[in-house]
């Protein structure tokens, strides 16, 4: 049990949230920015310590440009504008996550899509992280990972897709809560009762 809570504090020190609607995120103290090391915004708070990102949306959606170039330094105006800001779409959302383990390196990888119902990808992450987890659990953290992004991004209703039958059906099963992947597929079970209409399915290798 250490070793899973201290993987999974390095697991949220090195997340970075997405913008989705701005209201979560702390412009001056949460990693949102794509920026490497940090994350996070170097101007100092002239908007205010707690000022969240929807304060620097536009009413339509957008960024709001002239009081982003008067509220930050060059470059953090550059790392804010090159982040996408899309319209949300009708329907459900579909989230694809995969996870690779570089054994030698010590290394796991994690990739995740969102796509509209159309097909369209509305958001993407990946991410590198210098930590070792077996293949179940490494699996069921990009899956974990897969619903907190959806949510940062405000694109739910969706549903998850995943190559890793065995650890969807536990989750679909609420099993193996007392394996050494359990607090993570817990946690995975908790989250997506608080989140409408969400599934877990698996897909073959070559649809994921």
């Amino acid at each position: 049990m250490r070793s899973l809570c201290w993987g999974k504090e390095v697991l949220e020190k090195g997340l970075r949230w997405r913008v989705g609607d701005g209201t979560l995120i702390r412009i001056y103290k949460d990693k949102w920015i794509p920026r490497q090391s940090t994350f996070k915004i170097l101007s100092q708070p002239l908007l205010g310590s707690e000022a969240t990102v929807e304060q620097i949306l536009s009413p339509s959606g957008g960024w709001n440009d002239a009081l982003i170039a008067q509220s930050f330094t060059k470059d953090d105006v550059e790392a804010i504008q090159s982040i996408p800001i899309g319209s949300r779409s009708c329907g459900f959302f579909k989230v694809n996550c995969d996870a690779a383990i570089d054994v030698s390196e010590g290394r796991i990888g994690f990739g995740l899509v969102i796509r509209d119902s159309t097909g369209v990808v509305m958001a993407s992450s990946s991410q590198v992280m210098a930590v070792y987890f077996n293949a179940q659990a490494a699996e069921a953290i990009a899956i974990l990972r897969g619903i907190q992004f959806s949510k940062e991004c405000g694109l739910y209703p969706c549903y998850i897709e995943y190559d890793a039958e065995v650890v969807v059906m536990w989750i679909n099963e609420s099993n193996h809560l007392d394996s050494m992947c359990g607090a993570i597929l817990a946690d995975i079970i908790f989250i997506s009762t608080e989140m409408i209409d969400m599934s877990f399915n698996y897909v073959h290798r070559q649809a994921n």
